[in-house]
């Protein structure tokens, strides 16, 4: 699979959407698709400037929370194709036991969501990535 464009991107989001609906963009007209294609950018974009800017509103932490910083890394590395998301991988199955139960089970919710969308889409990750997060999610599978 080739990076799509943004409009790619947008019109898979779209397509989504549809499919959910039982139907399709292409049993639209023309005009009805672009009205339907600047609708779903509009929110697509939205929401993330209302992501962006919930990290301005957010409480600032109070002390150093391992905690926290452990869960951003984790959500931050997977996926990435990079040596250090592997090593960081390898070190958080290591660890695994010593984590909270809370941590735990954020982590392996956003590691399952992970893995669904790798399995959609193959090139997310590269095979020793993939067996790295292996490792993590073996922790609890």
């Amino acid at each position: 699979m080739t990076d799509q464009t943004p409009q790619q991107r947008n019109d898979a989001a779209l397509e989504s959407i549809l499919r959910a609906a039982g139907t399709s963009l292409k049993h639209y007209m023309p005009s009805t698709q672009e009205a339907m294609r600047k609708a779903v950018l509009k929110v697509r974009s939205d929401s993330y400037i209302a992501g962006s800017n919930a990290a301005h509103e957010a409480a600032p932490l109070s002390g150093f929370d391992l905690n926290w910083l452990i869960t951003a890394a984790t959500r931050y590395s997977v996926t990435r194709k990079t040596i250090a998301a592997s090593c960081f991988a390898g070190e958080l199955a290591t660890n695994w036991d010593s984590l909270p139960p809370g941590v735990q089970s954020t982590i392996k919710q956003d590691m399952e969501d992970a893995f669904r969308m790798a399995d959609e889409y193959p090139t997310r990750w590269d095979a020793c990535d993939r067996a790295a997060w292996e490792k993590v999610r073996s922790k609890w599978k």
